[in-house]
């Protein structure tokens, strides 16, 4: 029986929330291997990779010494997230899989903004919205002092315009800046 080699690739191997993954294996040193090559996704939560059940799995039938994909998944919670390949093996090769800690993705929270308004003095009653790029920024209609907009999600490589508008009742000639 001959033991073939898997090598393994993820793509790519840190991402925000949100981005899609791959995995690759090259199979290779087989005695004309087929079978399946099985990905596995193991979430944050099981680093070990030792849980009974992987989050996202494939299979993909094994024709020779050659690369092979996983298809993309996307992933929507932080953390590091674990790949690992399964080959099946065959009549003339050994199984063989790749190690849990060799294919960590690692996926990051996304951005927010988060804007507060203070007004001076304290007791002012005047009403704002809170506003990125023109519109309103999450909870940031009709706010007052102390309000916030609360986390807005972000992308972190943007620039972003913030600004306000008179809310209800308020008349911003009444306020300077």
């Amino acid at each position: 029986m001959t033991t073939p080699t898997i090598t393994t690739v993820p793509t790519p191997s840190t991402g925000p929330v949100g981005t899609f993954t791959s995995d690759e294996a090259t199979l290779a040193g087989g005695n004309s291997p087929t079978g399946n090559i099985t990905f596995l996704l193991y979430s944050p939560s099981d680093p070990t990779c030792t849980g009974p059940f992987a989050s996202y799995f494939s299979s993909t039938p094994v024709t020779g010494n050659a690369t092979y994909f996983s298809g993309n998944v996307q992933v929507n919670v932080a953390g590091t997230w674990h790949w690992v390949a399964e080959y099946s093996g065959d009549a003339n090769n050994n199984p063989v899989t790749s190690p849990c800690s060799a294919e960590p993705v690692t996926i990051t929270p996304p951005a927010t903004i988060t804007i507060n308004k203070y007004i001076q003095p304290s007791g002012d009653t005047g009403r704002f919205n809170l506003l990125i790029d023109g519109a309103i920024a999450g909870s940031g209609t009709n706010v007052g002092n102390g309000d916030t907009t609360g986390a807005v999600p972000k992308s972190a490589d943007a620039t972003y315009t913030i600004s306000e508008s008179a809310g209800t009742g308020t008349d911003l000639n009444n306020y300077t800046r």
